[in-house]
């Protein structure tokens, strides 16, 4: 009995090839001399081991009359059915890799799209998808390896969570290819908007987040505000893509004004250094520059609050009155002067949480 496999309900043209053969009661030695090929070759198609060519196609139209878009679709539809056969097998191998995202999470936080139950090899090729890879290998290659040094320039080779983190960074990246028509980006014009940005801090809206995007967009830089996922850890990130800056803020925190440090922390990563490198906060990676960082830091720190303001905050005797007052009266909001006496050591970070308003991004555009 001939060997010929099928595949998710296609057939080897060998299947037509024997039908068609005994229907004619040909032998097979007679059919290959008719076509001129050895009969091995015949005996190879039949057996599904070998494809018909477009050549033999030809031939065997000639000889059965059965036209030659007909062995070749066949083939087509075969040979496809063959290698989705050999995905599906290793994509079920691919489990452990899988088993290292949130899935549930990244569904419910807005990063995948998936309303229907899946099996555990569709919610893999949703990753996929999400990654805009072909396979895990590929995964590995990009954020592991760093094979693309020039676009992507940072490997998450010895980050605690290179799966939830990546995954984070993506989220990011895809919203940035979604903007179209930014202006070109303008150093002038983003130092030119950075004090209605910290205005905007300081009144203390909740929805602050489309106009903080608007001012960002008049400066030709993208800014993409990520939920944040299990592990990621980031607070931010600041990188280039197609020859524009994007920064990436997260809600790891929940907190209002880490928020806003973050995104001033991202902002002077962009005036200050320039787009060779990539920049993550809140999370140890190899490449990181302390001095950059901190160049970052005391940046972020003089556009929420002015050197001068900062000095008589630090003397600033902290109750909840002479919070308000000095508040108040320096035209700052409370959770910024709060967030900045809890990283100066001067507040306990138990003191003054109430004036810190949670922040998440779930949910967002």
């Amino acid at each position: 009995m001939r060997t010929r496999q099928k595949i998710a309900g296609s057939f080897h043209p060998g299947l037509m090839l024997e039908e068609k053969l005994e229907e004619l009661s040909m032998p097979i030695k007679t059919f290959a001399v008719r076509c001129g090929k050895p009969e091995p070759t015949i005996h190879a198609v039949l057996n599904g081991t070998s494809s018909v060519t477009p050549e033999m196609a030809i031939l065997f139209e000639k000889v059965l009359g059965i036209p030659a878009h007909l062995w070749l679709n066949m083939q087509v539809r075969y040979d496809e059915s063959v290698a989705r056969s050999q995905r599906e097998e290793e994509l079920k191998a691919s489990s452990e890799w899988y088993s290292h995202f949130h899935f549930t999470e990244m569904v419910k936080k807005g990063y995948i799209t998936a309303k229907e139950k899946l099996t555990t090899t569709e919610k893999i090729e949703r990753l996929l998808a999400f990654f805009g890879v072909a396979k895990i290998s590929a995964w590995e290659v990009y954020y592991q390896r760093q094979a693309l040094g020039a676009e992507f320039r940072l490997s998450l080779s010895g980050v605690a969570d290179p799966y939830s983190l990546s995954a984070w960074l993506r989220h990011g990246e895809r919203k940035a290819l979604e903007e179209h028509d930014i202006p070109p980006f303008s150093q002038e014009k983003l130092r030119e908007v950075l004090p209605a940005m910290s205005e905007l801090a300081h009144q203390g809206k909740t929805n602050f987040l489309p106009e903080l995007q608007g001012l960002c967009r008049q400066a030709g830089v993208i800014l993409v505000f990520s939920p944040s996922l299990t592990n990621a850890k980031a607070n931010g990130a600041t990188r280039w893509i197609r020859d524009m800056p994007l920064v990436q803020v997260s809600d790891y925190h929940k907190q209002y004004d880490i928020v806003w440090f973050s995104l001033f922390h991202e902002l002077g990563h962009i005036l200050l250094h320039g787009k060779r490198d990539v920049f993550l906060e809140g999370v140890e990676y190899g490449q990181r520059n302390e001095k950059k960082e901190k160049e970052a830091d005391d940046f972020a720190a003089n556009c929420l609050i002015p050197p001068k303001t900062e000095g008589r905050l630090r003397t600033l005797r902290y109750s909840r009155k002479n919070l308000e007052d000095f508040c108040a009266r320096e035209h700052l909001h409370a959770a910024i002067a709060v967030g900045r006496l809890h990283h100066l050591g001067l507040l306990d970070y138990r003191q003054g949480n109430k004036f810190i308003p949670q922040i998440t991004f779930s949910g967002q555009k």
